[in-house]
């Protein structure tokens, strides 16, 4: 799994699965930890403080690799023949966009920011469009990054992230004064030609970090 924090959002735990309050370290029920978590590797795990979009890059894959063993499992009991078996085999691809909204213009995080000979950085603009046939908003100008692993996933977030507009003002120093959309997009593709879909909008609002 992914050990890299995201913007501070933190799912934050104690060994008992309780929320710690305020971001600081909980020292209740620590007495006899050890003793409790012996033999119980995934103890030490709960413990761990990773980010909201961490969380949920490592669940999705997790659950990809899951669906790949399963269906590996299912063709070794399987005494058909080769092709039958692979007909039976399925992918899953996962793309994502990384966005961003900074006085009401959207920008593509996803495409590092051109410096121009004055020493001005022009960023990518993309515009939000909605589809005639099917009525769903989307923004099809922007770049839909594939990813393979939780790590990839948070390399791409990680360099998006790096770009985003921020500023300091009394409570922070690093303050977000943007919002920002990752735009994750599952595609399943059945053996008979067929495809499925899912999707996933992460939505961080400007400032939302002492929330």
């Amino acid at each position: 799994t992914c050990a890299l924090p995201i913007c501070g959002i933190v799912v934050e735990g104690n060994a008992n699965g309780e929320e710690t309050k305020g971001g600081e370290e909980s020292t209740e029920g620590t007495e006899g930890a050890g003793e409790e978590t012996t033999g119980n590797p995934g103890a030490a795990a709960v413990e761990k403080e990773i980010g909201v979009y961490e969380a949920v890059f490592d669940k999705l894959f997790a659950a990809i690799a899951q669906k790949d063993l399963d269906q590996r499992f299912v063709q070794s009991k399987n005494v058909k023949s080769t092709s039958t078996k692979e007909k039976e085999e399925s992918t899953v691809a996962v793309t994502m966009q990384v966005l961003e909204v900074y006085n009401e213009v959207l920008y593509d995080l996803s495409v590092a920011p051109e410096v121009k000979p004055d020493g001005t950085v022009d960023r990518k603009q993309v515009d939000i469009k909605q589809s005639g046939r099917t009525g769903r908003t989307h923004v099809p100008d922007a770049v839909n990054v594939p990813v393979q692993t939780c790590q990839e996933a948070t390399t791409v977030l990680r360099n998006g992230l790096n770009q985003r507009k921020t500023a300091s003002h009394a409570m922070n120093v690093h303050s977000s004064r943007s919002h920002v959309i990752v735009h994750v997009k599952c595609v399943v593709t059945r053996s008979d030609g067929t495809r499925a879909f899912g999707q996933l909008f992460l939505v961080d609002l400007a400032g939302s970090e002492q929330i």
